[in-house]
């Protein structure tokens, strides 16, 4: 069971709006919503990936593993919905 945090549905709605995004990128945001003030390490932002990966809520664009987008299951469900999707296995 994947833990779906605020950070998490706020980046998630992040790529929504940029809608690809290489690892470098989510870096960054990843850090701004921490209020790092400078992008997370490149293992803890591939762990992020991982995760929304995992749930279906991100994937790999384009058969490179650099690029995310953000996946249909995600787009046009609410916040809520969705958390309670995931921790329900995705029925």
């Amino acid at each position: 069971m994947v833990q779906i945090t605020e950070r998490d549905e706020a980046m998630v709605q992040w790529l929504d709006v940029v809608r690809l995004a290489d690892v470098e990128a989510v870096r960054w945001a990843l850090g701004a919503f921490v209020g790092a003030g400078q992008p997370l390490s490149l293992w803890r932002a591939q762990l992020w990936v991982a995760r929304m990966t995992a749930i279906g809520w991100c994937s790999r664009a384009l058969r490179s593993t650099r690029w995310l987008r953000p996946c249909a299951s995600y787009a046009g469900s609410s916040a809520k919905a969705q958390r309670r999707r995931s921790l329900n296995g995705g029925s």
